[in-house]
């Protein structure tokens, strides 16, 4: 009886090497976690260059001034209601609170005061529980909580689509077993849900919370949200060590990115239109934005509960966008370019709790 079982004991550490783990996705059913997230970002106008058919008009706006400052904030619970093969197949997630704050500074030589704009955005998803289901077939099926009360309406064709499951970032996680010291390289490709936590949520201005001092600048291209696609560039991963928190082990990932991701935006005109006077029409044309990012980070994982810890974020966001398009007065048509960079600090906090 001693043999076998000396066997298998030494089996099991071939396979786990003393000081090797493996982080991966795996709570017990029922396992709920409550998640606060927050990505705030200041973007400042770096470069803007304008031409009229041809004609620079650069000087115009030498001593132009623009600041964004963009806060989510987003408090959820998620129950991990079923779990198969190292993986979470059902997790509902109750969307606590959500909040979108946009503030906009404009101010130049020509105005008398700057011009200032705060915008507060406020989503149906508030108060509601959203299921996540993995089908067998890997496809991900999103359906509302049935008796889930909240106010707004909600059509399913408006959000299933855009809503993201993962708010476990667990494309960090290593492919392999690991010790400390150890590093690896992350695919850029899955950290859309990263700078987009929670995907698409839905959120709309409230019309009761607009301030404005003199007028508002149309720049919703600057959005991470409809910028976003795949990533591309770099992301270095280092094992820092085990740390033990109130009985539990935490280990901790350096992390290192030099990513960015861009998007044709051409026909969505609302997301990024010039201010002009009533008497002057526009007709865009082309539109792209692109988003480049460089920082460094640290992630916490829970290797006795297998989920997230804790995840921070920070470094310098850079939004670039390009547009042409007709300008039309009194009759006549010309042809507009502008290209417009904006950069800053960017943070991305993401604490991770039991409810």
């Amino acid at each position: 009886m001693l043999q076998p079982l000396f066997a298998i004991v030494s089996i099991a550490l071939l396979a786990a090497p003393a000081g090797q783990i493996t982080p991966a996705l795996g709570p017990q059913p029922g396992t709920k976690r409550t998640k606060l997230i927050e990505r705030h970002e200041r973007f400042f106008l770096d470069e803007l260059e304008v031409s009229i058919d041809g004609v620079d008009l650069g000087a115009r706006f030498a001593q132009l001034d623009f600041l964004l400052d963009n806060k989510l904030e987003l408090a959820v619970t998620d129950t991990y209601r079923a779990v198969s093969k190292d993986r979470v197949s059902t997790v509902a997630r109750r969307f606590d609170e959500l909040r979108l704050t946009t503030q906009q500074s404009l101010s130049a030589r020509s105005l008398s005061v700057p011009l200032e704009t705060e915008i507060r955005g406020s989503s149906p998803l508030q108060g509601r529980t959203v299921v996540f289901d993995r089908l067998a077939n890997g496809s991900l099926d999103v359906h509302l909580e049935e008796g889930t009360q909240a106010s707004g309406s909600l059509e399913r064709e408006e959000w299933a689509h855009g809503l993201q499951a993962d708010l476990d970032f667990t494309a960090f996680l290593p492919p392999t077993p690991i010790e400390k010291g150890d590093r690896w390289k992350v695919d850029p490709a899955g950290l859309t849900s990263v700078f987009v936590p929670g995907g698409d949520l839905q959120f709309r201005p409230d019309p009761d919370s607009v301030t404005t001092s003199g007028g508002a600048v149309s720049l919703d291209a600057a959005s991470l949200e409809n910028i976003l696609e795949a990533f591309e560039g770099t992301v270095d991963a280092l094992f820092e060590s085990v740390v033990e928190r109130s009985g539990e082990r935490v280990a901790r990932f350096q992390l290192e990115l030099r990513i960015e991701s861009g998007r044709d935006l051409s026909g969505r005109g609302d997301v990024f239109r010039p201010v002009f006077p009533d008497s002057v029409g526009f007709e865009p044309a082309t539109l792209t934005a692109r988003y480049r990012f460089e920082g460094s980070g640290l992630l916490e994982w829970n290797l006795d509960l297998r989920v997230l810890e804790r995840l921070e974020i920070k470094g310098e966001g850079t939004v670039s966008i390009a547009q042409t398009g007709l300008i039309t007065t009194g009759g006549l048509e010309q042809e507009l370019k502008q290209d417009l960079s904006l950069s800053g600090p960017q943070t991305l906090s993401v604490v991770c709790g039991r409810d």
